[in-house]
């Protein structure tokens, strides 16, 4: 019997987790994108091996995207869970209308009619479902408006302190300058006051000159003239002389001292 090929197949369908299930942090969307879900059995109280389901979520906002699974966008759409294969839950992908109102959407698979292994009926087997939320166009542009403002308060922070940088090496320009100025300044009084001792000291130099060529000028003129003769010539020789023994010329400036 082929609901009998299918009960491994809800067995393992039951073990699944719903990575977006009722319950937690509900995903946004935007129009234009793809929503891919996938959809696991939550209950299955009478283990149920096989049902007729139906998709069921808001036909203005999402646009189903057919699959092996899925055909059409009918507003009540038919899943037979024998074509799911082992292991595998029901995946389904939607597209976010271009024109999608902002808000939280629910999609969810409803069971319309499950059977057990024996073909009866039962109740209580159940999917999980999924709740989105899909960002207006006001919204969007909320956002971008936001993401605008901060990229504008990121520039003018930048901006401002580009102007601070730039105040700080205006300054340092300026104590260079000051310093540059003072240099100068103490240079100017090194050589004014180095020209000032040249001066003096060209005056000094002129004055004892002048000093001097007086006494040289008398010296000059007193020199070579005859004051005294000897009768006899005098021994003014070094060695042997007056270096190394008695001569006339030494007794002579000797008397005389």
């Amino acid at each position: 019997m082929f609901l009998k090929k299918c009960a491994a197949l809800v067995l393992a369908l039951m073990m699944l987790v719903p990575s977006l299930a009722l319950g937690e942090e509900i995903p946004s969307y935007q129009p234009g994108d793809t929503i891919d879900l996938v959809f696991t059995v939550t209950e299955n109280p009478h283990h149920a091996v096989g049902a007729t389901l139906k998709l069921e979520y808001d036909h203005d906002v999402f646009e189903l995207i057919p699959s092996s699974y899925v055909q059409n966008d009918a507003p009540i759409m038919s899943i037979n869970i024998y074509g799911i294969p082992v292991g595998e839950a029901v995946p389904v992908s939607f597209l976010v209308r271009p024109n999608a109102p902002g808000g939280e959407y629910e999609i969810k698979i409803l069971v319309e009619q499950a059977a057990d292994i024996d073909e009866n009926l039962v109740d209580g087997f159940a999917f999980s479902s999924y709740q989105v939320q899909i960002a207006s166009a006001q919204d969007i542009l909320a956002a971008e408006d936001e993401a605008l403002r901060q990229q504008l308060e990121e520039a003018l922070r930048a901006l401002e302190e580009e102007k601070a940088y730039a105040a700080q090496l205006q300054e340092q320009i300026a104590a260079l300058a000051g310093e540059k100025d003072d240099a100068l300044k103490t240079a100017e009084t090194a050589t004014a006051a180095v020209s000032d001792l040249e001066a003096k000291l060209a005056a000094a130099v002129e004055e004892a000159q002048a000093t001097l060529s007086t006494y040289t000028a008398d010296a000059e003129a007193k020199y070579g003239a005859v004051f005294a003769a000897t009768e006899v010539e005098l021994n003014g020789a070094k060695a042997p002389g007056n270096r190394t023994e008695e001569t006339n010329l030494g007794d002579l400036i000797t008397d005389a001292m």
